[in-house]
């Protein structure tokens, strides 16, 4: 499995602060379920043969809860595997005892009381475990639920509303709160992959992104660590066989760092950084001409891309045939000898004009003069992007006149 992106580590160090409080909320919530349950229990209990399962019951779900609790405080919203599923045990052992303690109560689905608890206690997991590991456990303990319901001799139809109503609080707040947090979590992780390609329109023509930064960095200090190391007598003349291996190593990395920014430019890093970009475009630019574009021209042409990535999200067409980005070398224009026209080719598999949210094309009107027109796959959008003109340039004429 590869290392996370600088995005995804971002995303979800600040999205643990807004799931936090989703999870004290949901803390909250199982409190008032466990003192209403609780209060059932204490009514019941004259009513029931053998009270030691469903005692059994409130203990071994307050020992558990509380071991969740305190796992998942110490660790800061992460919580292993097997203490999940064994927690996911625990829960289903709960149930079972309240479910057998109350198997010959008149109307078992307003006695149930514990198992109740049991399952909303799945709230305390919807911080560390994704919505489809949550919601088919608490579908199952409902399941179970009910077909014991059903099998229970002293089950009758008239009672069917109580156990509906049961059923539904044991299920639909976990439901709804997996999948909130499911939605915060992808919401928090575009903004910040947004917020971080973004950063890259003020970057040169060529350049290193983020990820390339933090390991030329970490190479530019071993390589100074290693230098002040002798030149202090810390580490003496000749170096050792294993020293100057590794500071051989070292300067390897580093021209191979220095050769790589020189490579790519500010669009290209910031569709390769983002892996919700770089699942939906593909970007040919051999000349490099798209660092020739200027600040606003950059963040104009980001924002319309990431617009259309949400459109083909929302339509359901994401992961389909990617967005095809190809930038044009530069060629001279009439307007002036130092301005050049850089052509970008957008096309957009299976979309139509209607299709694409406005904000796109107010977007792309800021990169330069556009038109669109439909293809057998989907529609193309060419745009004329006025730069300043660069040696080699093209001599050849354009229809880039009049573009802003």
């Amino acid at each position: 499995m590869s290392a996370p992106t600088l995005a995804e580590r971002a995303s979800r160090r600040y999205a643990g602060l807004g799931t936090r409080l989703i999870w004290i909320g949901g803390i909250l919530l199982l409190a008032m379920a466990m003192t209403i349950d609780l209060a059932t229990t204490i009514d019941l209990l004259g009513r029931i043969a053998d009270p030691v399962p469903i005692l059994t019951a409130w203990i071994v779900l307050v020992i558990a809860d509380a071991a969740i609790l305190i796992v998942t405080h110490i660790l800061g919203a992460h919580l292993p595997n097997w203490m999940f599923w064994l927690w996911v045990a625990a829960l289903a052992i709960v149930l079972g005892l309240d479910l057998a303690a109350t198997r010959h109560v008149e109307n078992p689905g307003a006695a149930l009381s514990v198992g109740v608890s049991a399952a909303f206690s799945l709230m305390l997991a919807v911080v560390t475990r994704p919505s489809f590991q949550i919601i088919p456990v608490a579908a199952a303990l409902t399941a179970v639920t009910g077909a014991v319901w059903v099998l229970t001799p002293a089950y009758a139809a008239p009672n069917a509303a109580d156990a509906v109503f049961t059923l539904c609080r044991m299920l639909l707040p976990v439901v709804v709160a997996a999948l909130v947090c499911d939605e915060f979590r992808r919401l928090m992780r575009r903004e910040m992959e947004e917020a971080l390609s973004q950063a890259s329109v003020a970057a040169p023509r060529l350049t290193l992104g983020v990820e390339a930064s933090e390991q030329l960095a970490r190479l530019d200090l071993a390589a100074e660590s290693l230098l002040g190391a002798v030149a202090d007598g810390r580490m003496p003349l000749p170096l050792s066989a294993e020293v100057a291996k590794r500071a051989g190593v070292l300067a390897t990395e580093l021209r191979l760092h220095l050769l790589a920014s020189r490579s790519k430019t500010w669009l290209a890093l910031a569709i390769e950084e983002s892996t919700l970009l770089s699942q939906e475009i593909q970007i040919d630019d051999p000349s490099s001409s798209a660092g020739l574009l200027g600040t606003r021209q950059r963040a104009a042409l980001l924002s319309a891309l990431w617009l259309l990535h949400d459109g083909r999200v929302a339509s359901g067409r994401s992961g389909q045939t990617p967005i095809a980005l190809t930038v044009g070398e530069p060629v001279a224009t009439l307007h002036s000898e130092t301005l050049a026209a850089v052509n970008v080719r957008i096309v957009v598999p299976g979309s139509t004009r209607t299709r694409i949210e406005p904000g796109v094309w107010q977007h792309i009107a800021q990169v330069g003069r556009y038109r669109e027109a439909l293809d057998g796959s989907g529609i193309r959008i060419d745009i004329s992007c006025l730069v300043p003109a660069t040696v080699g340039a093209g001599r050849g004429r354009t229809d880039a006149e009049g573009a802003g």
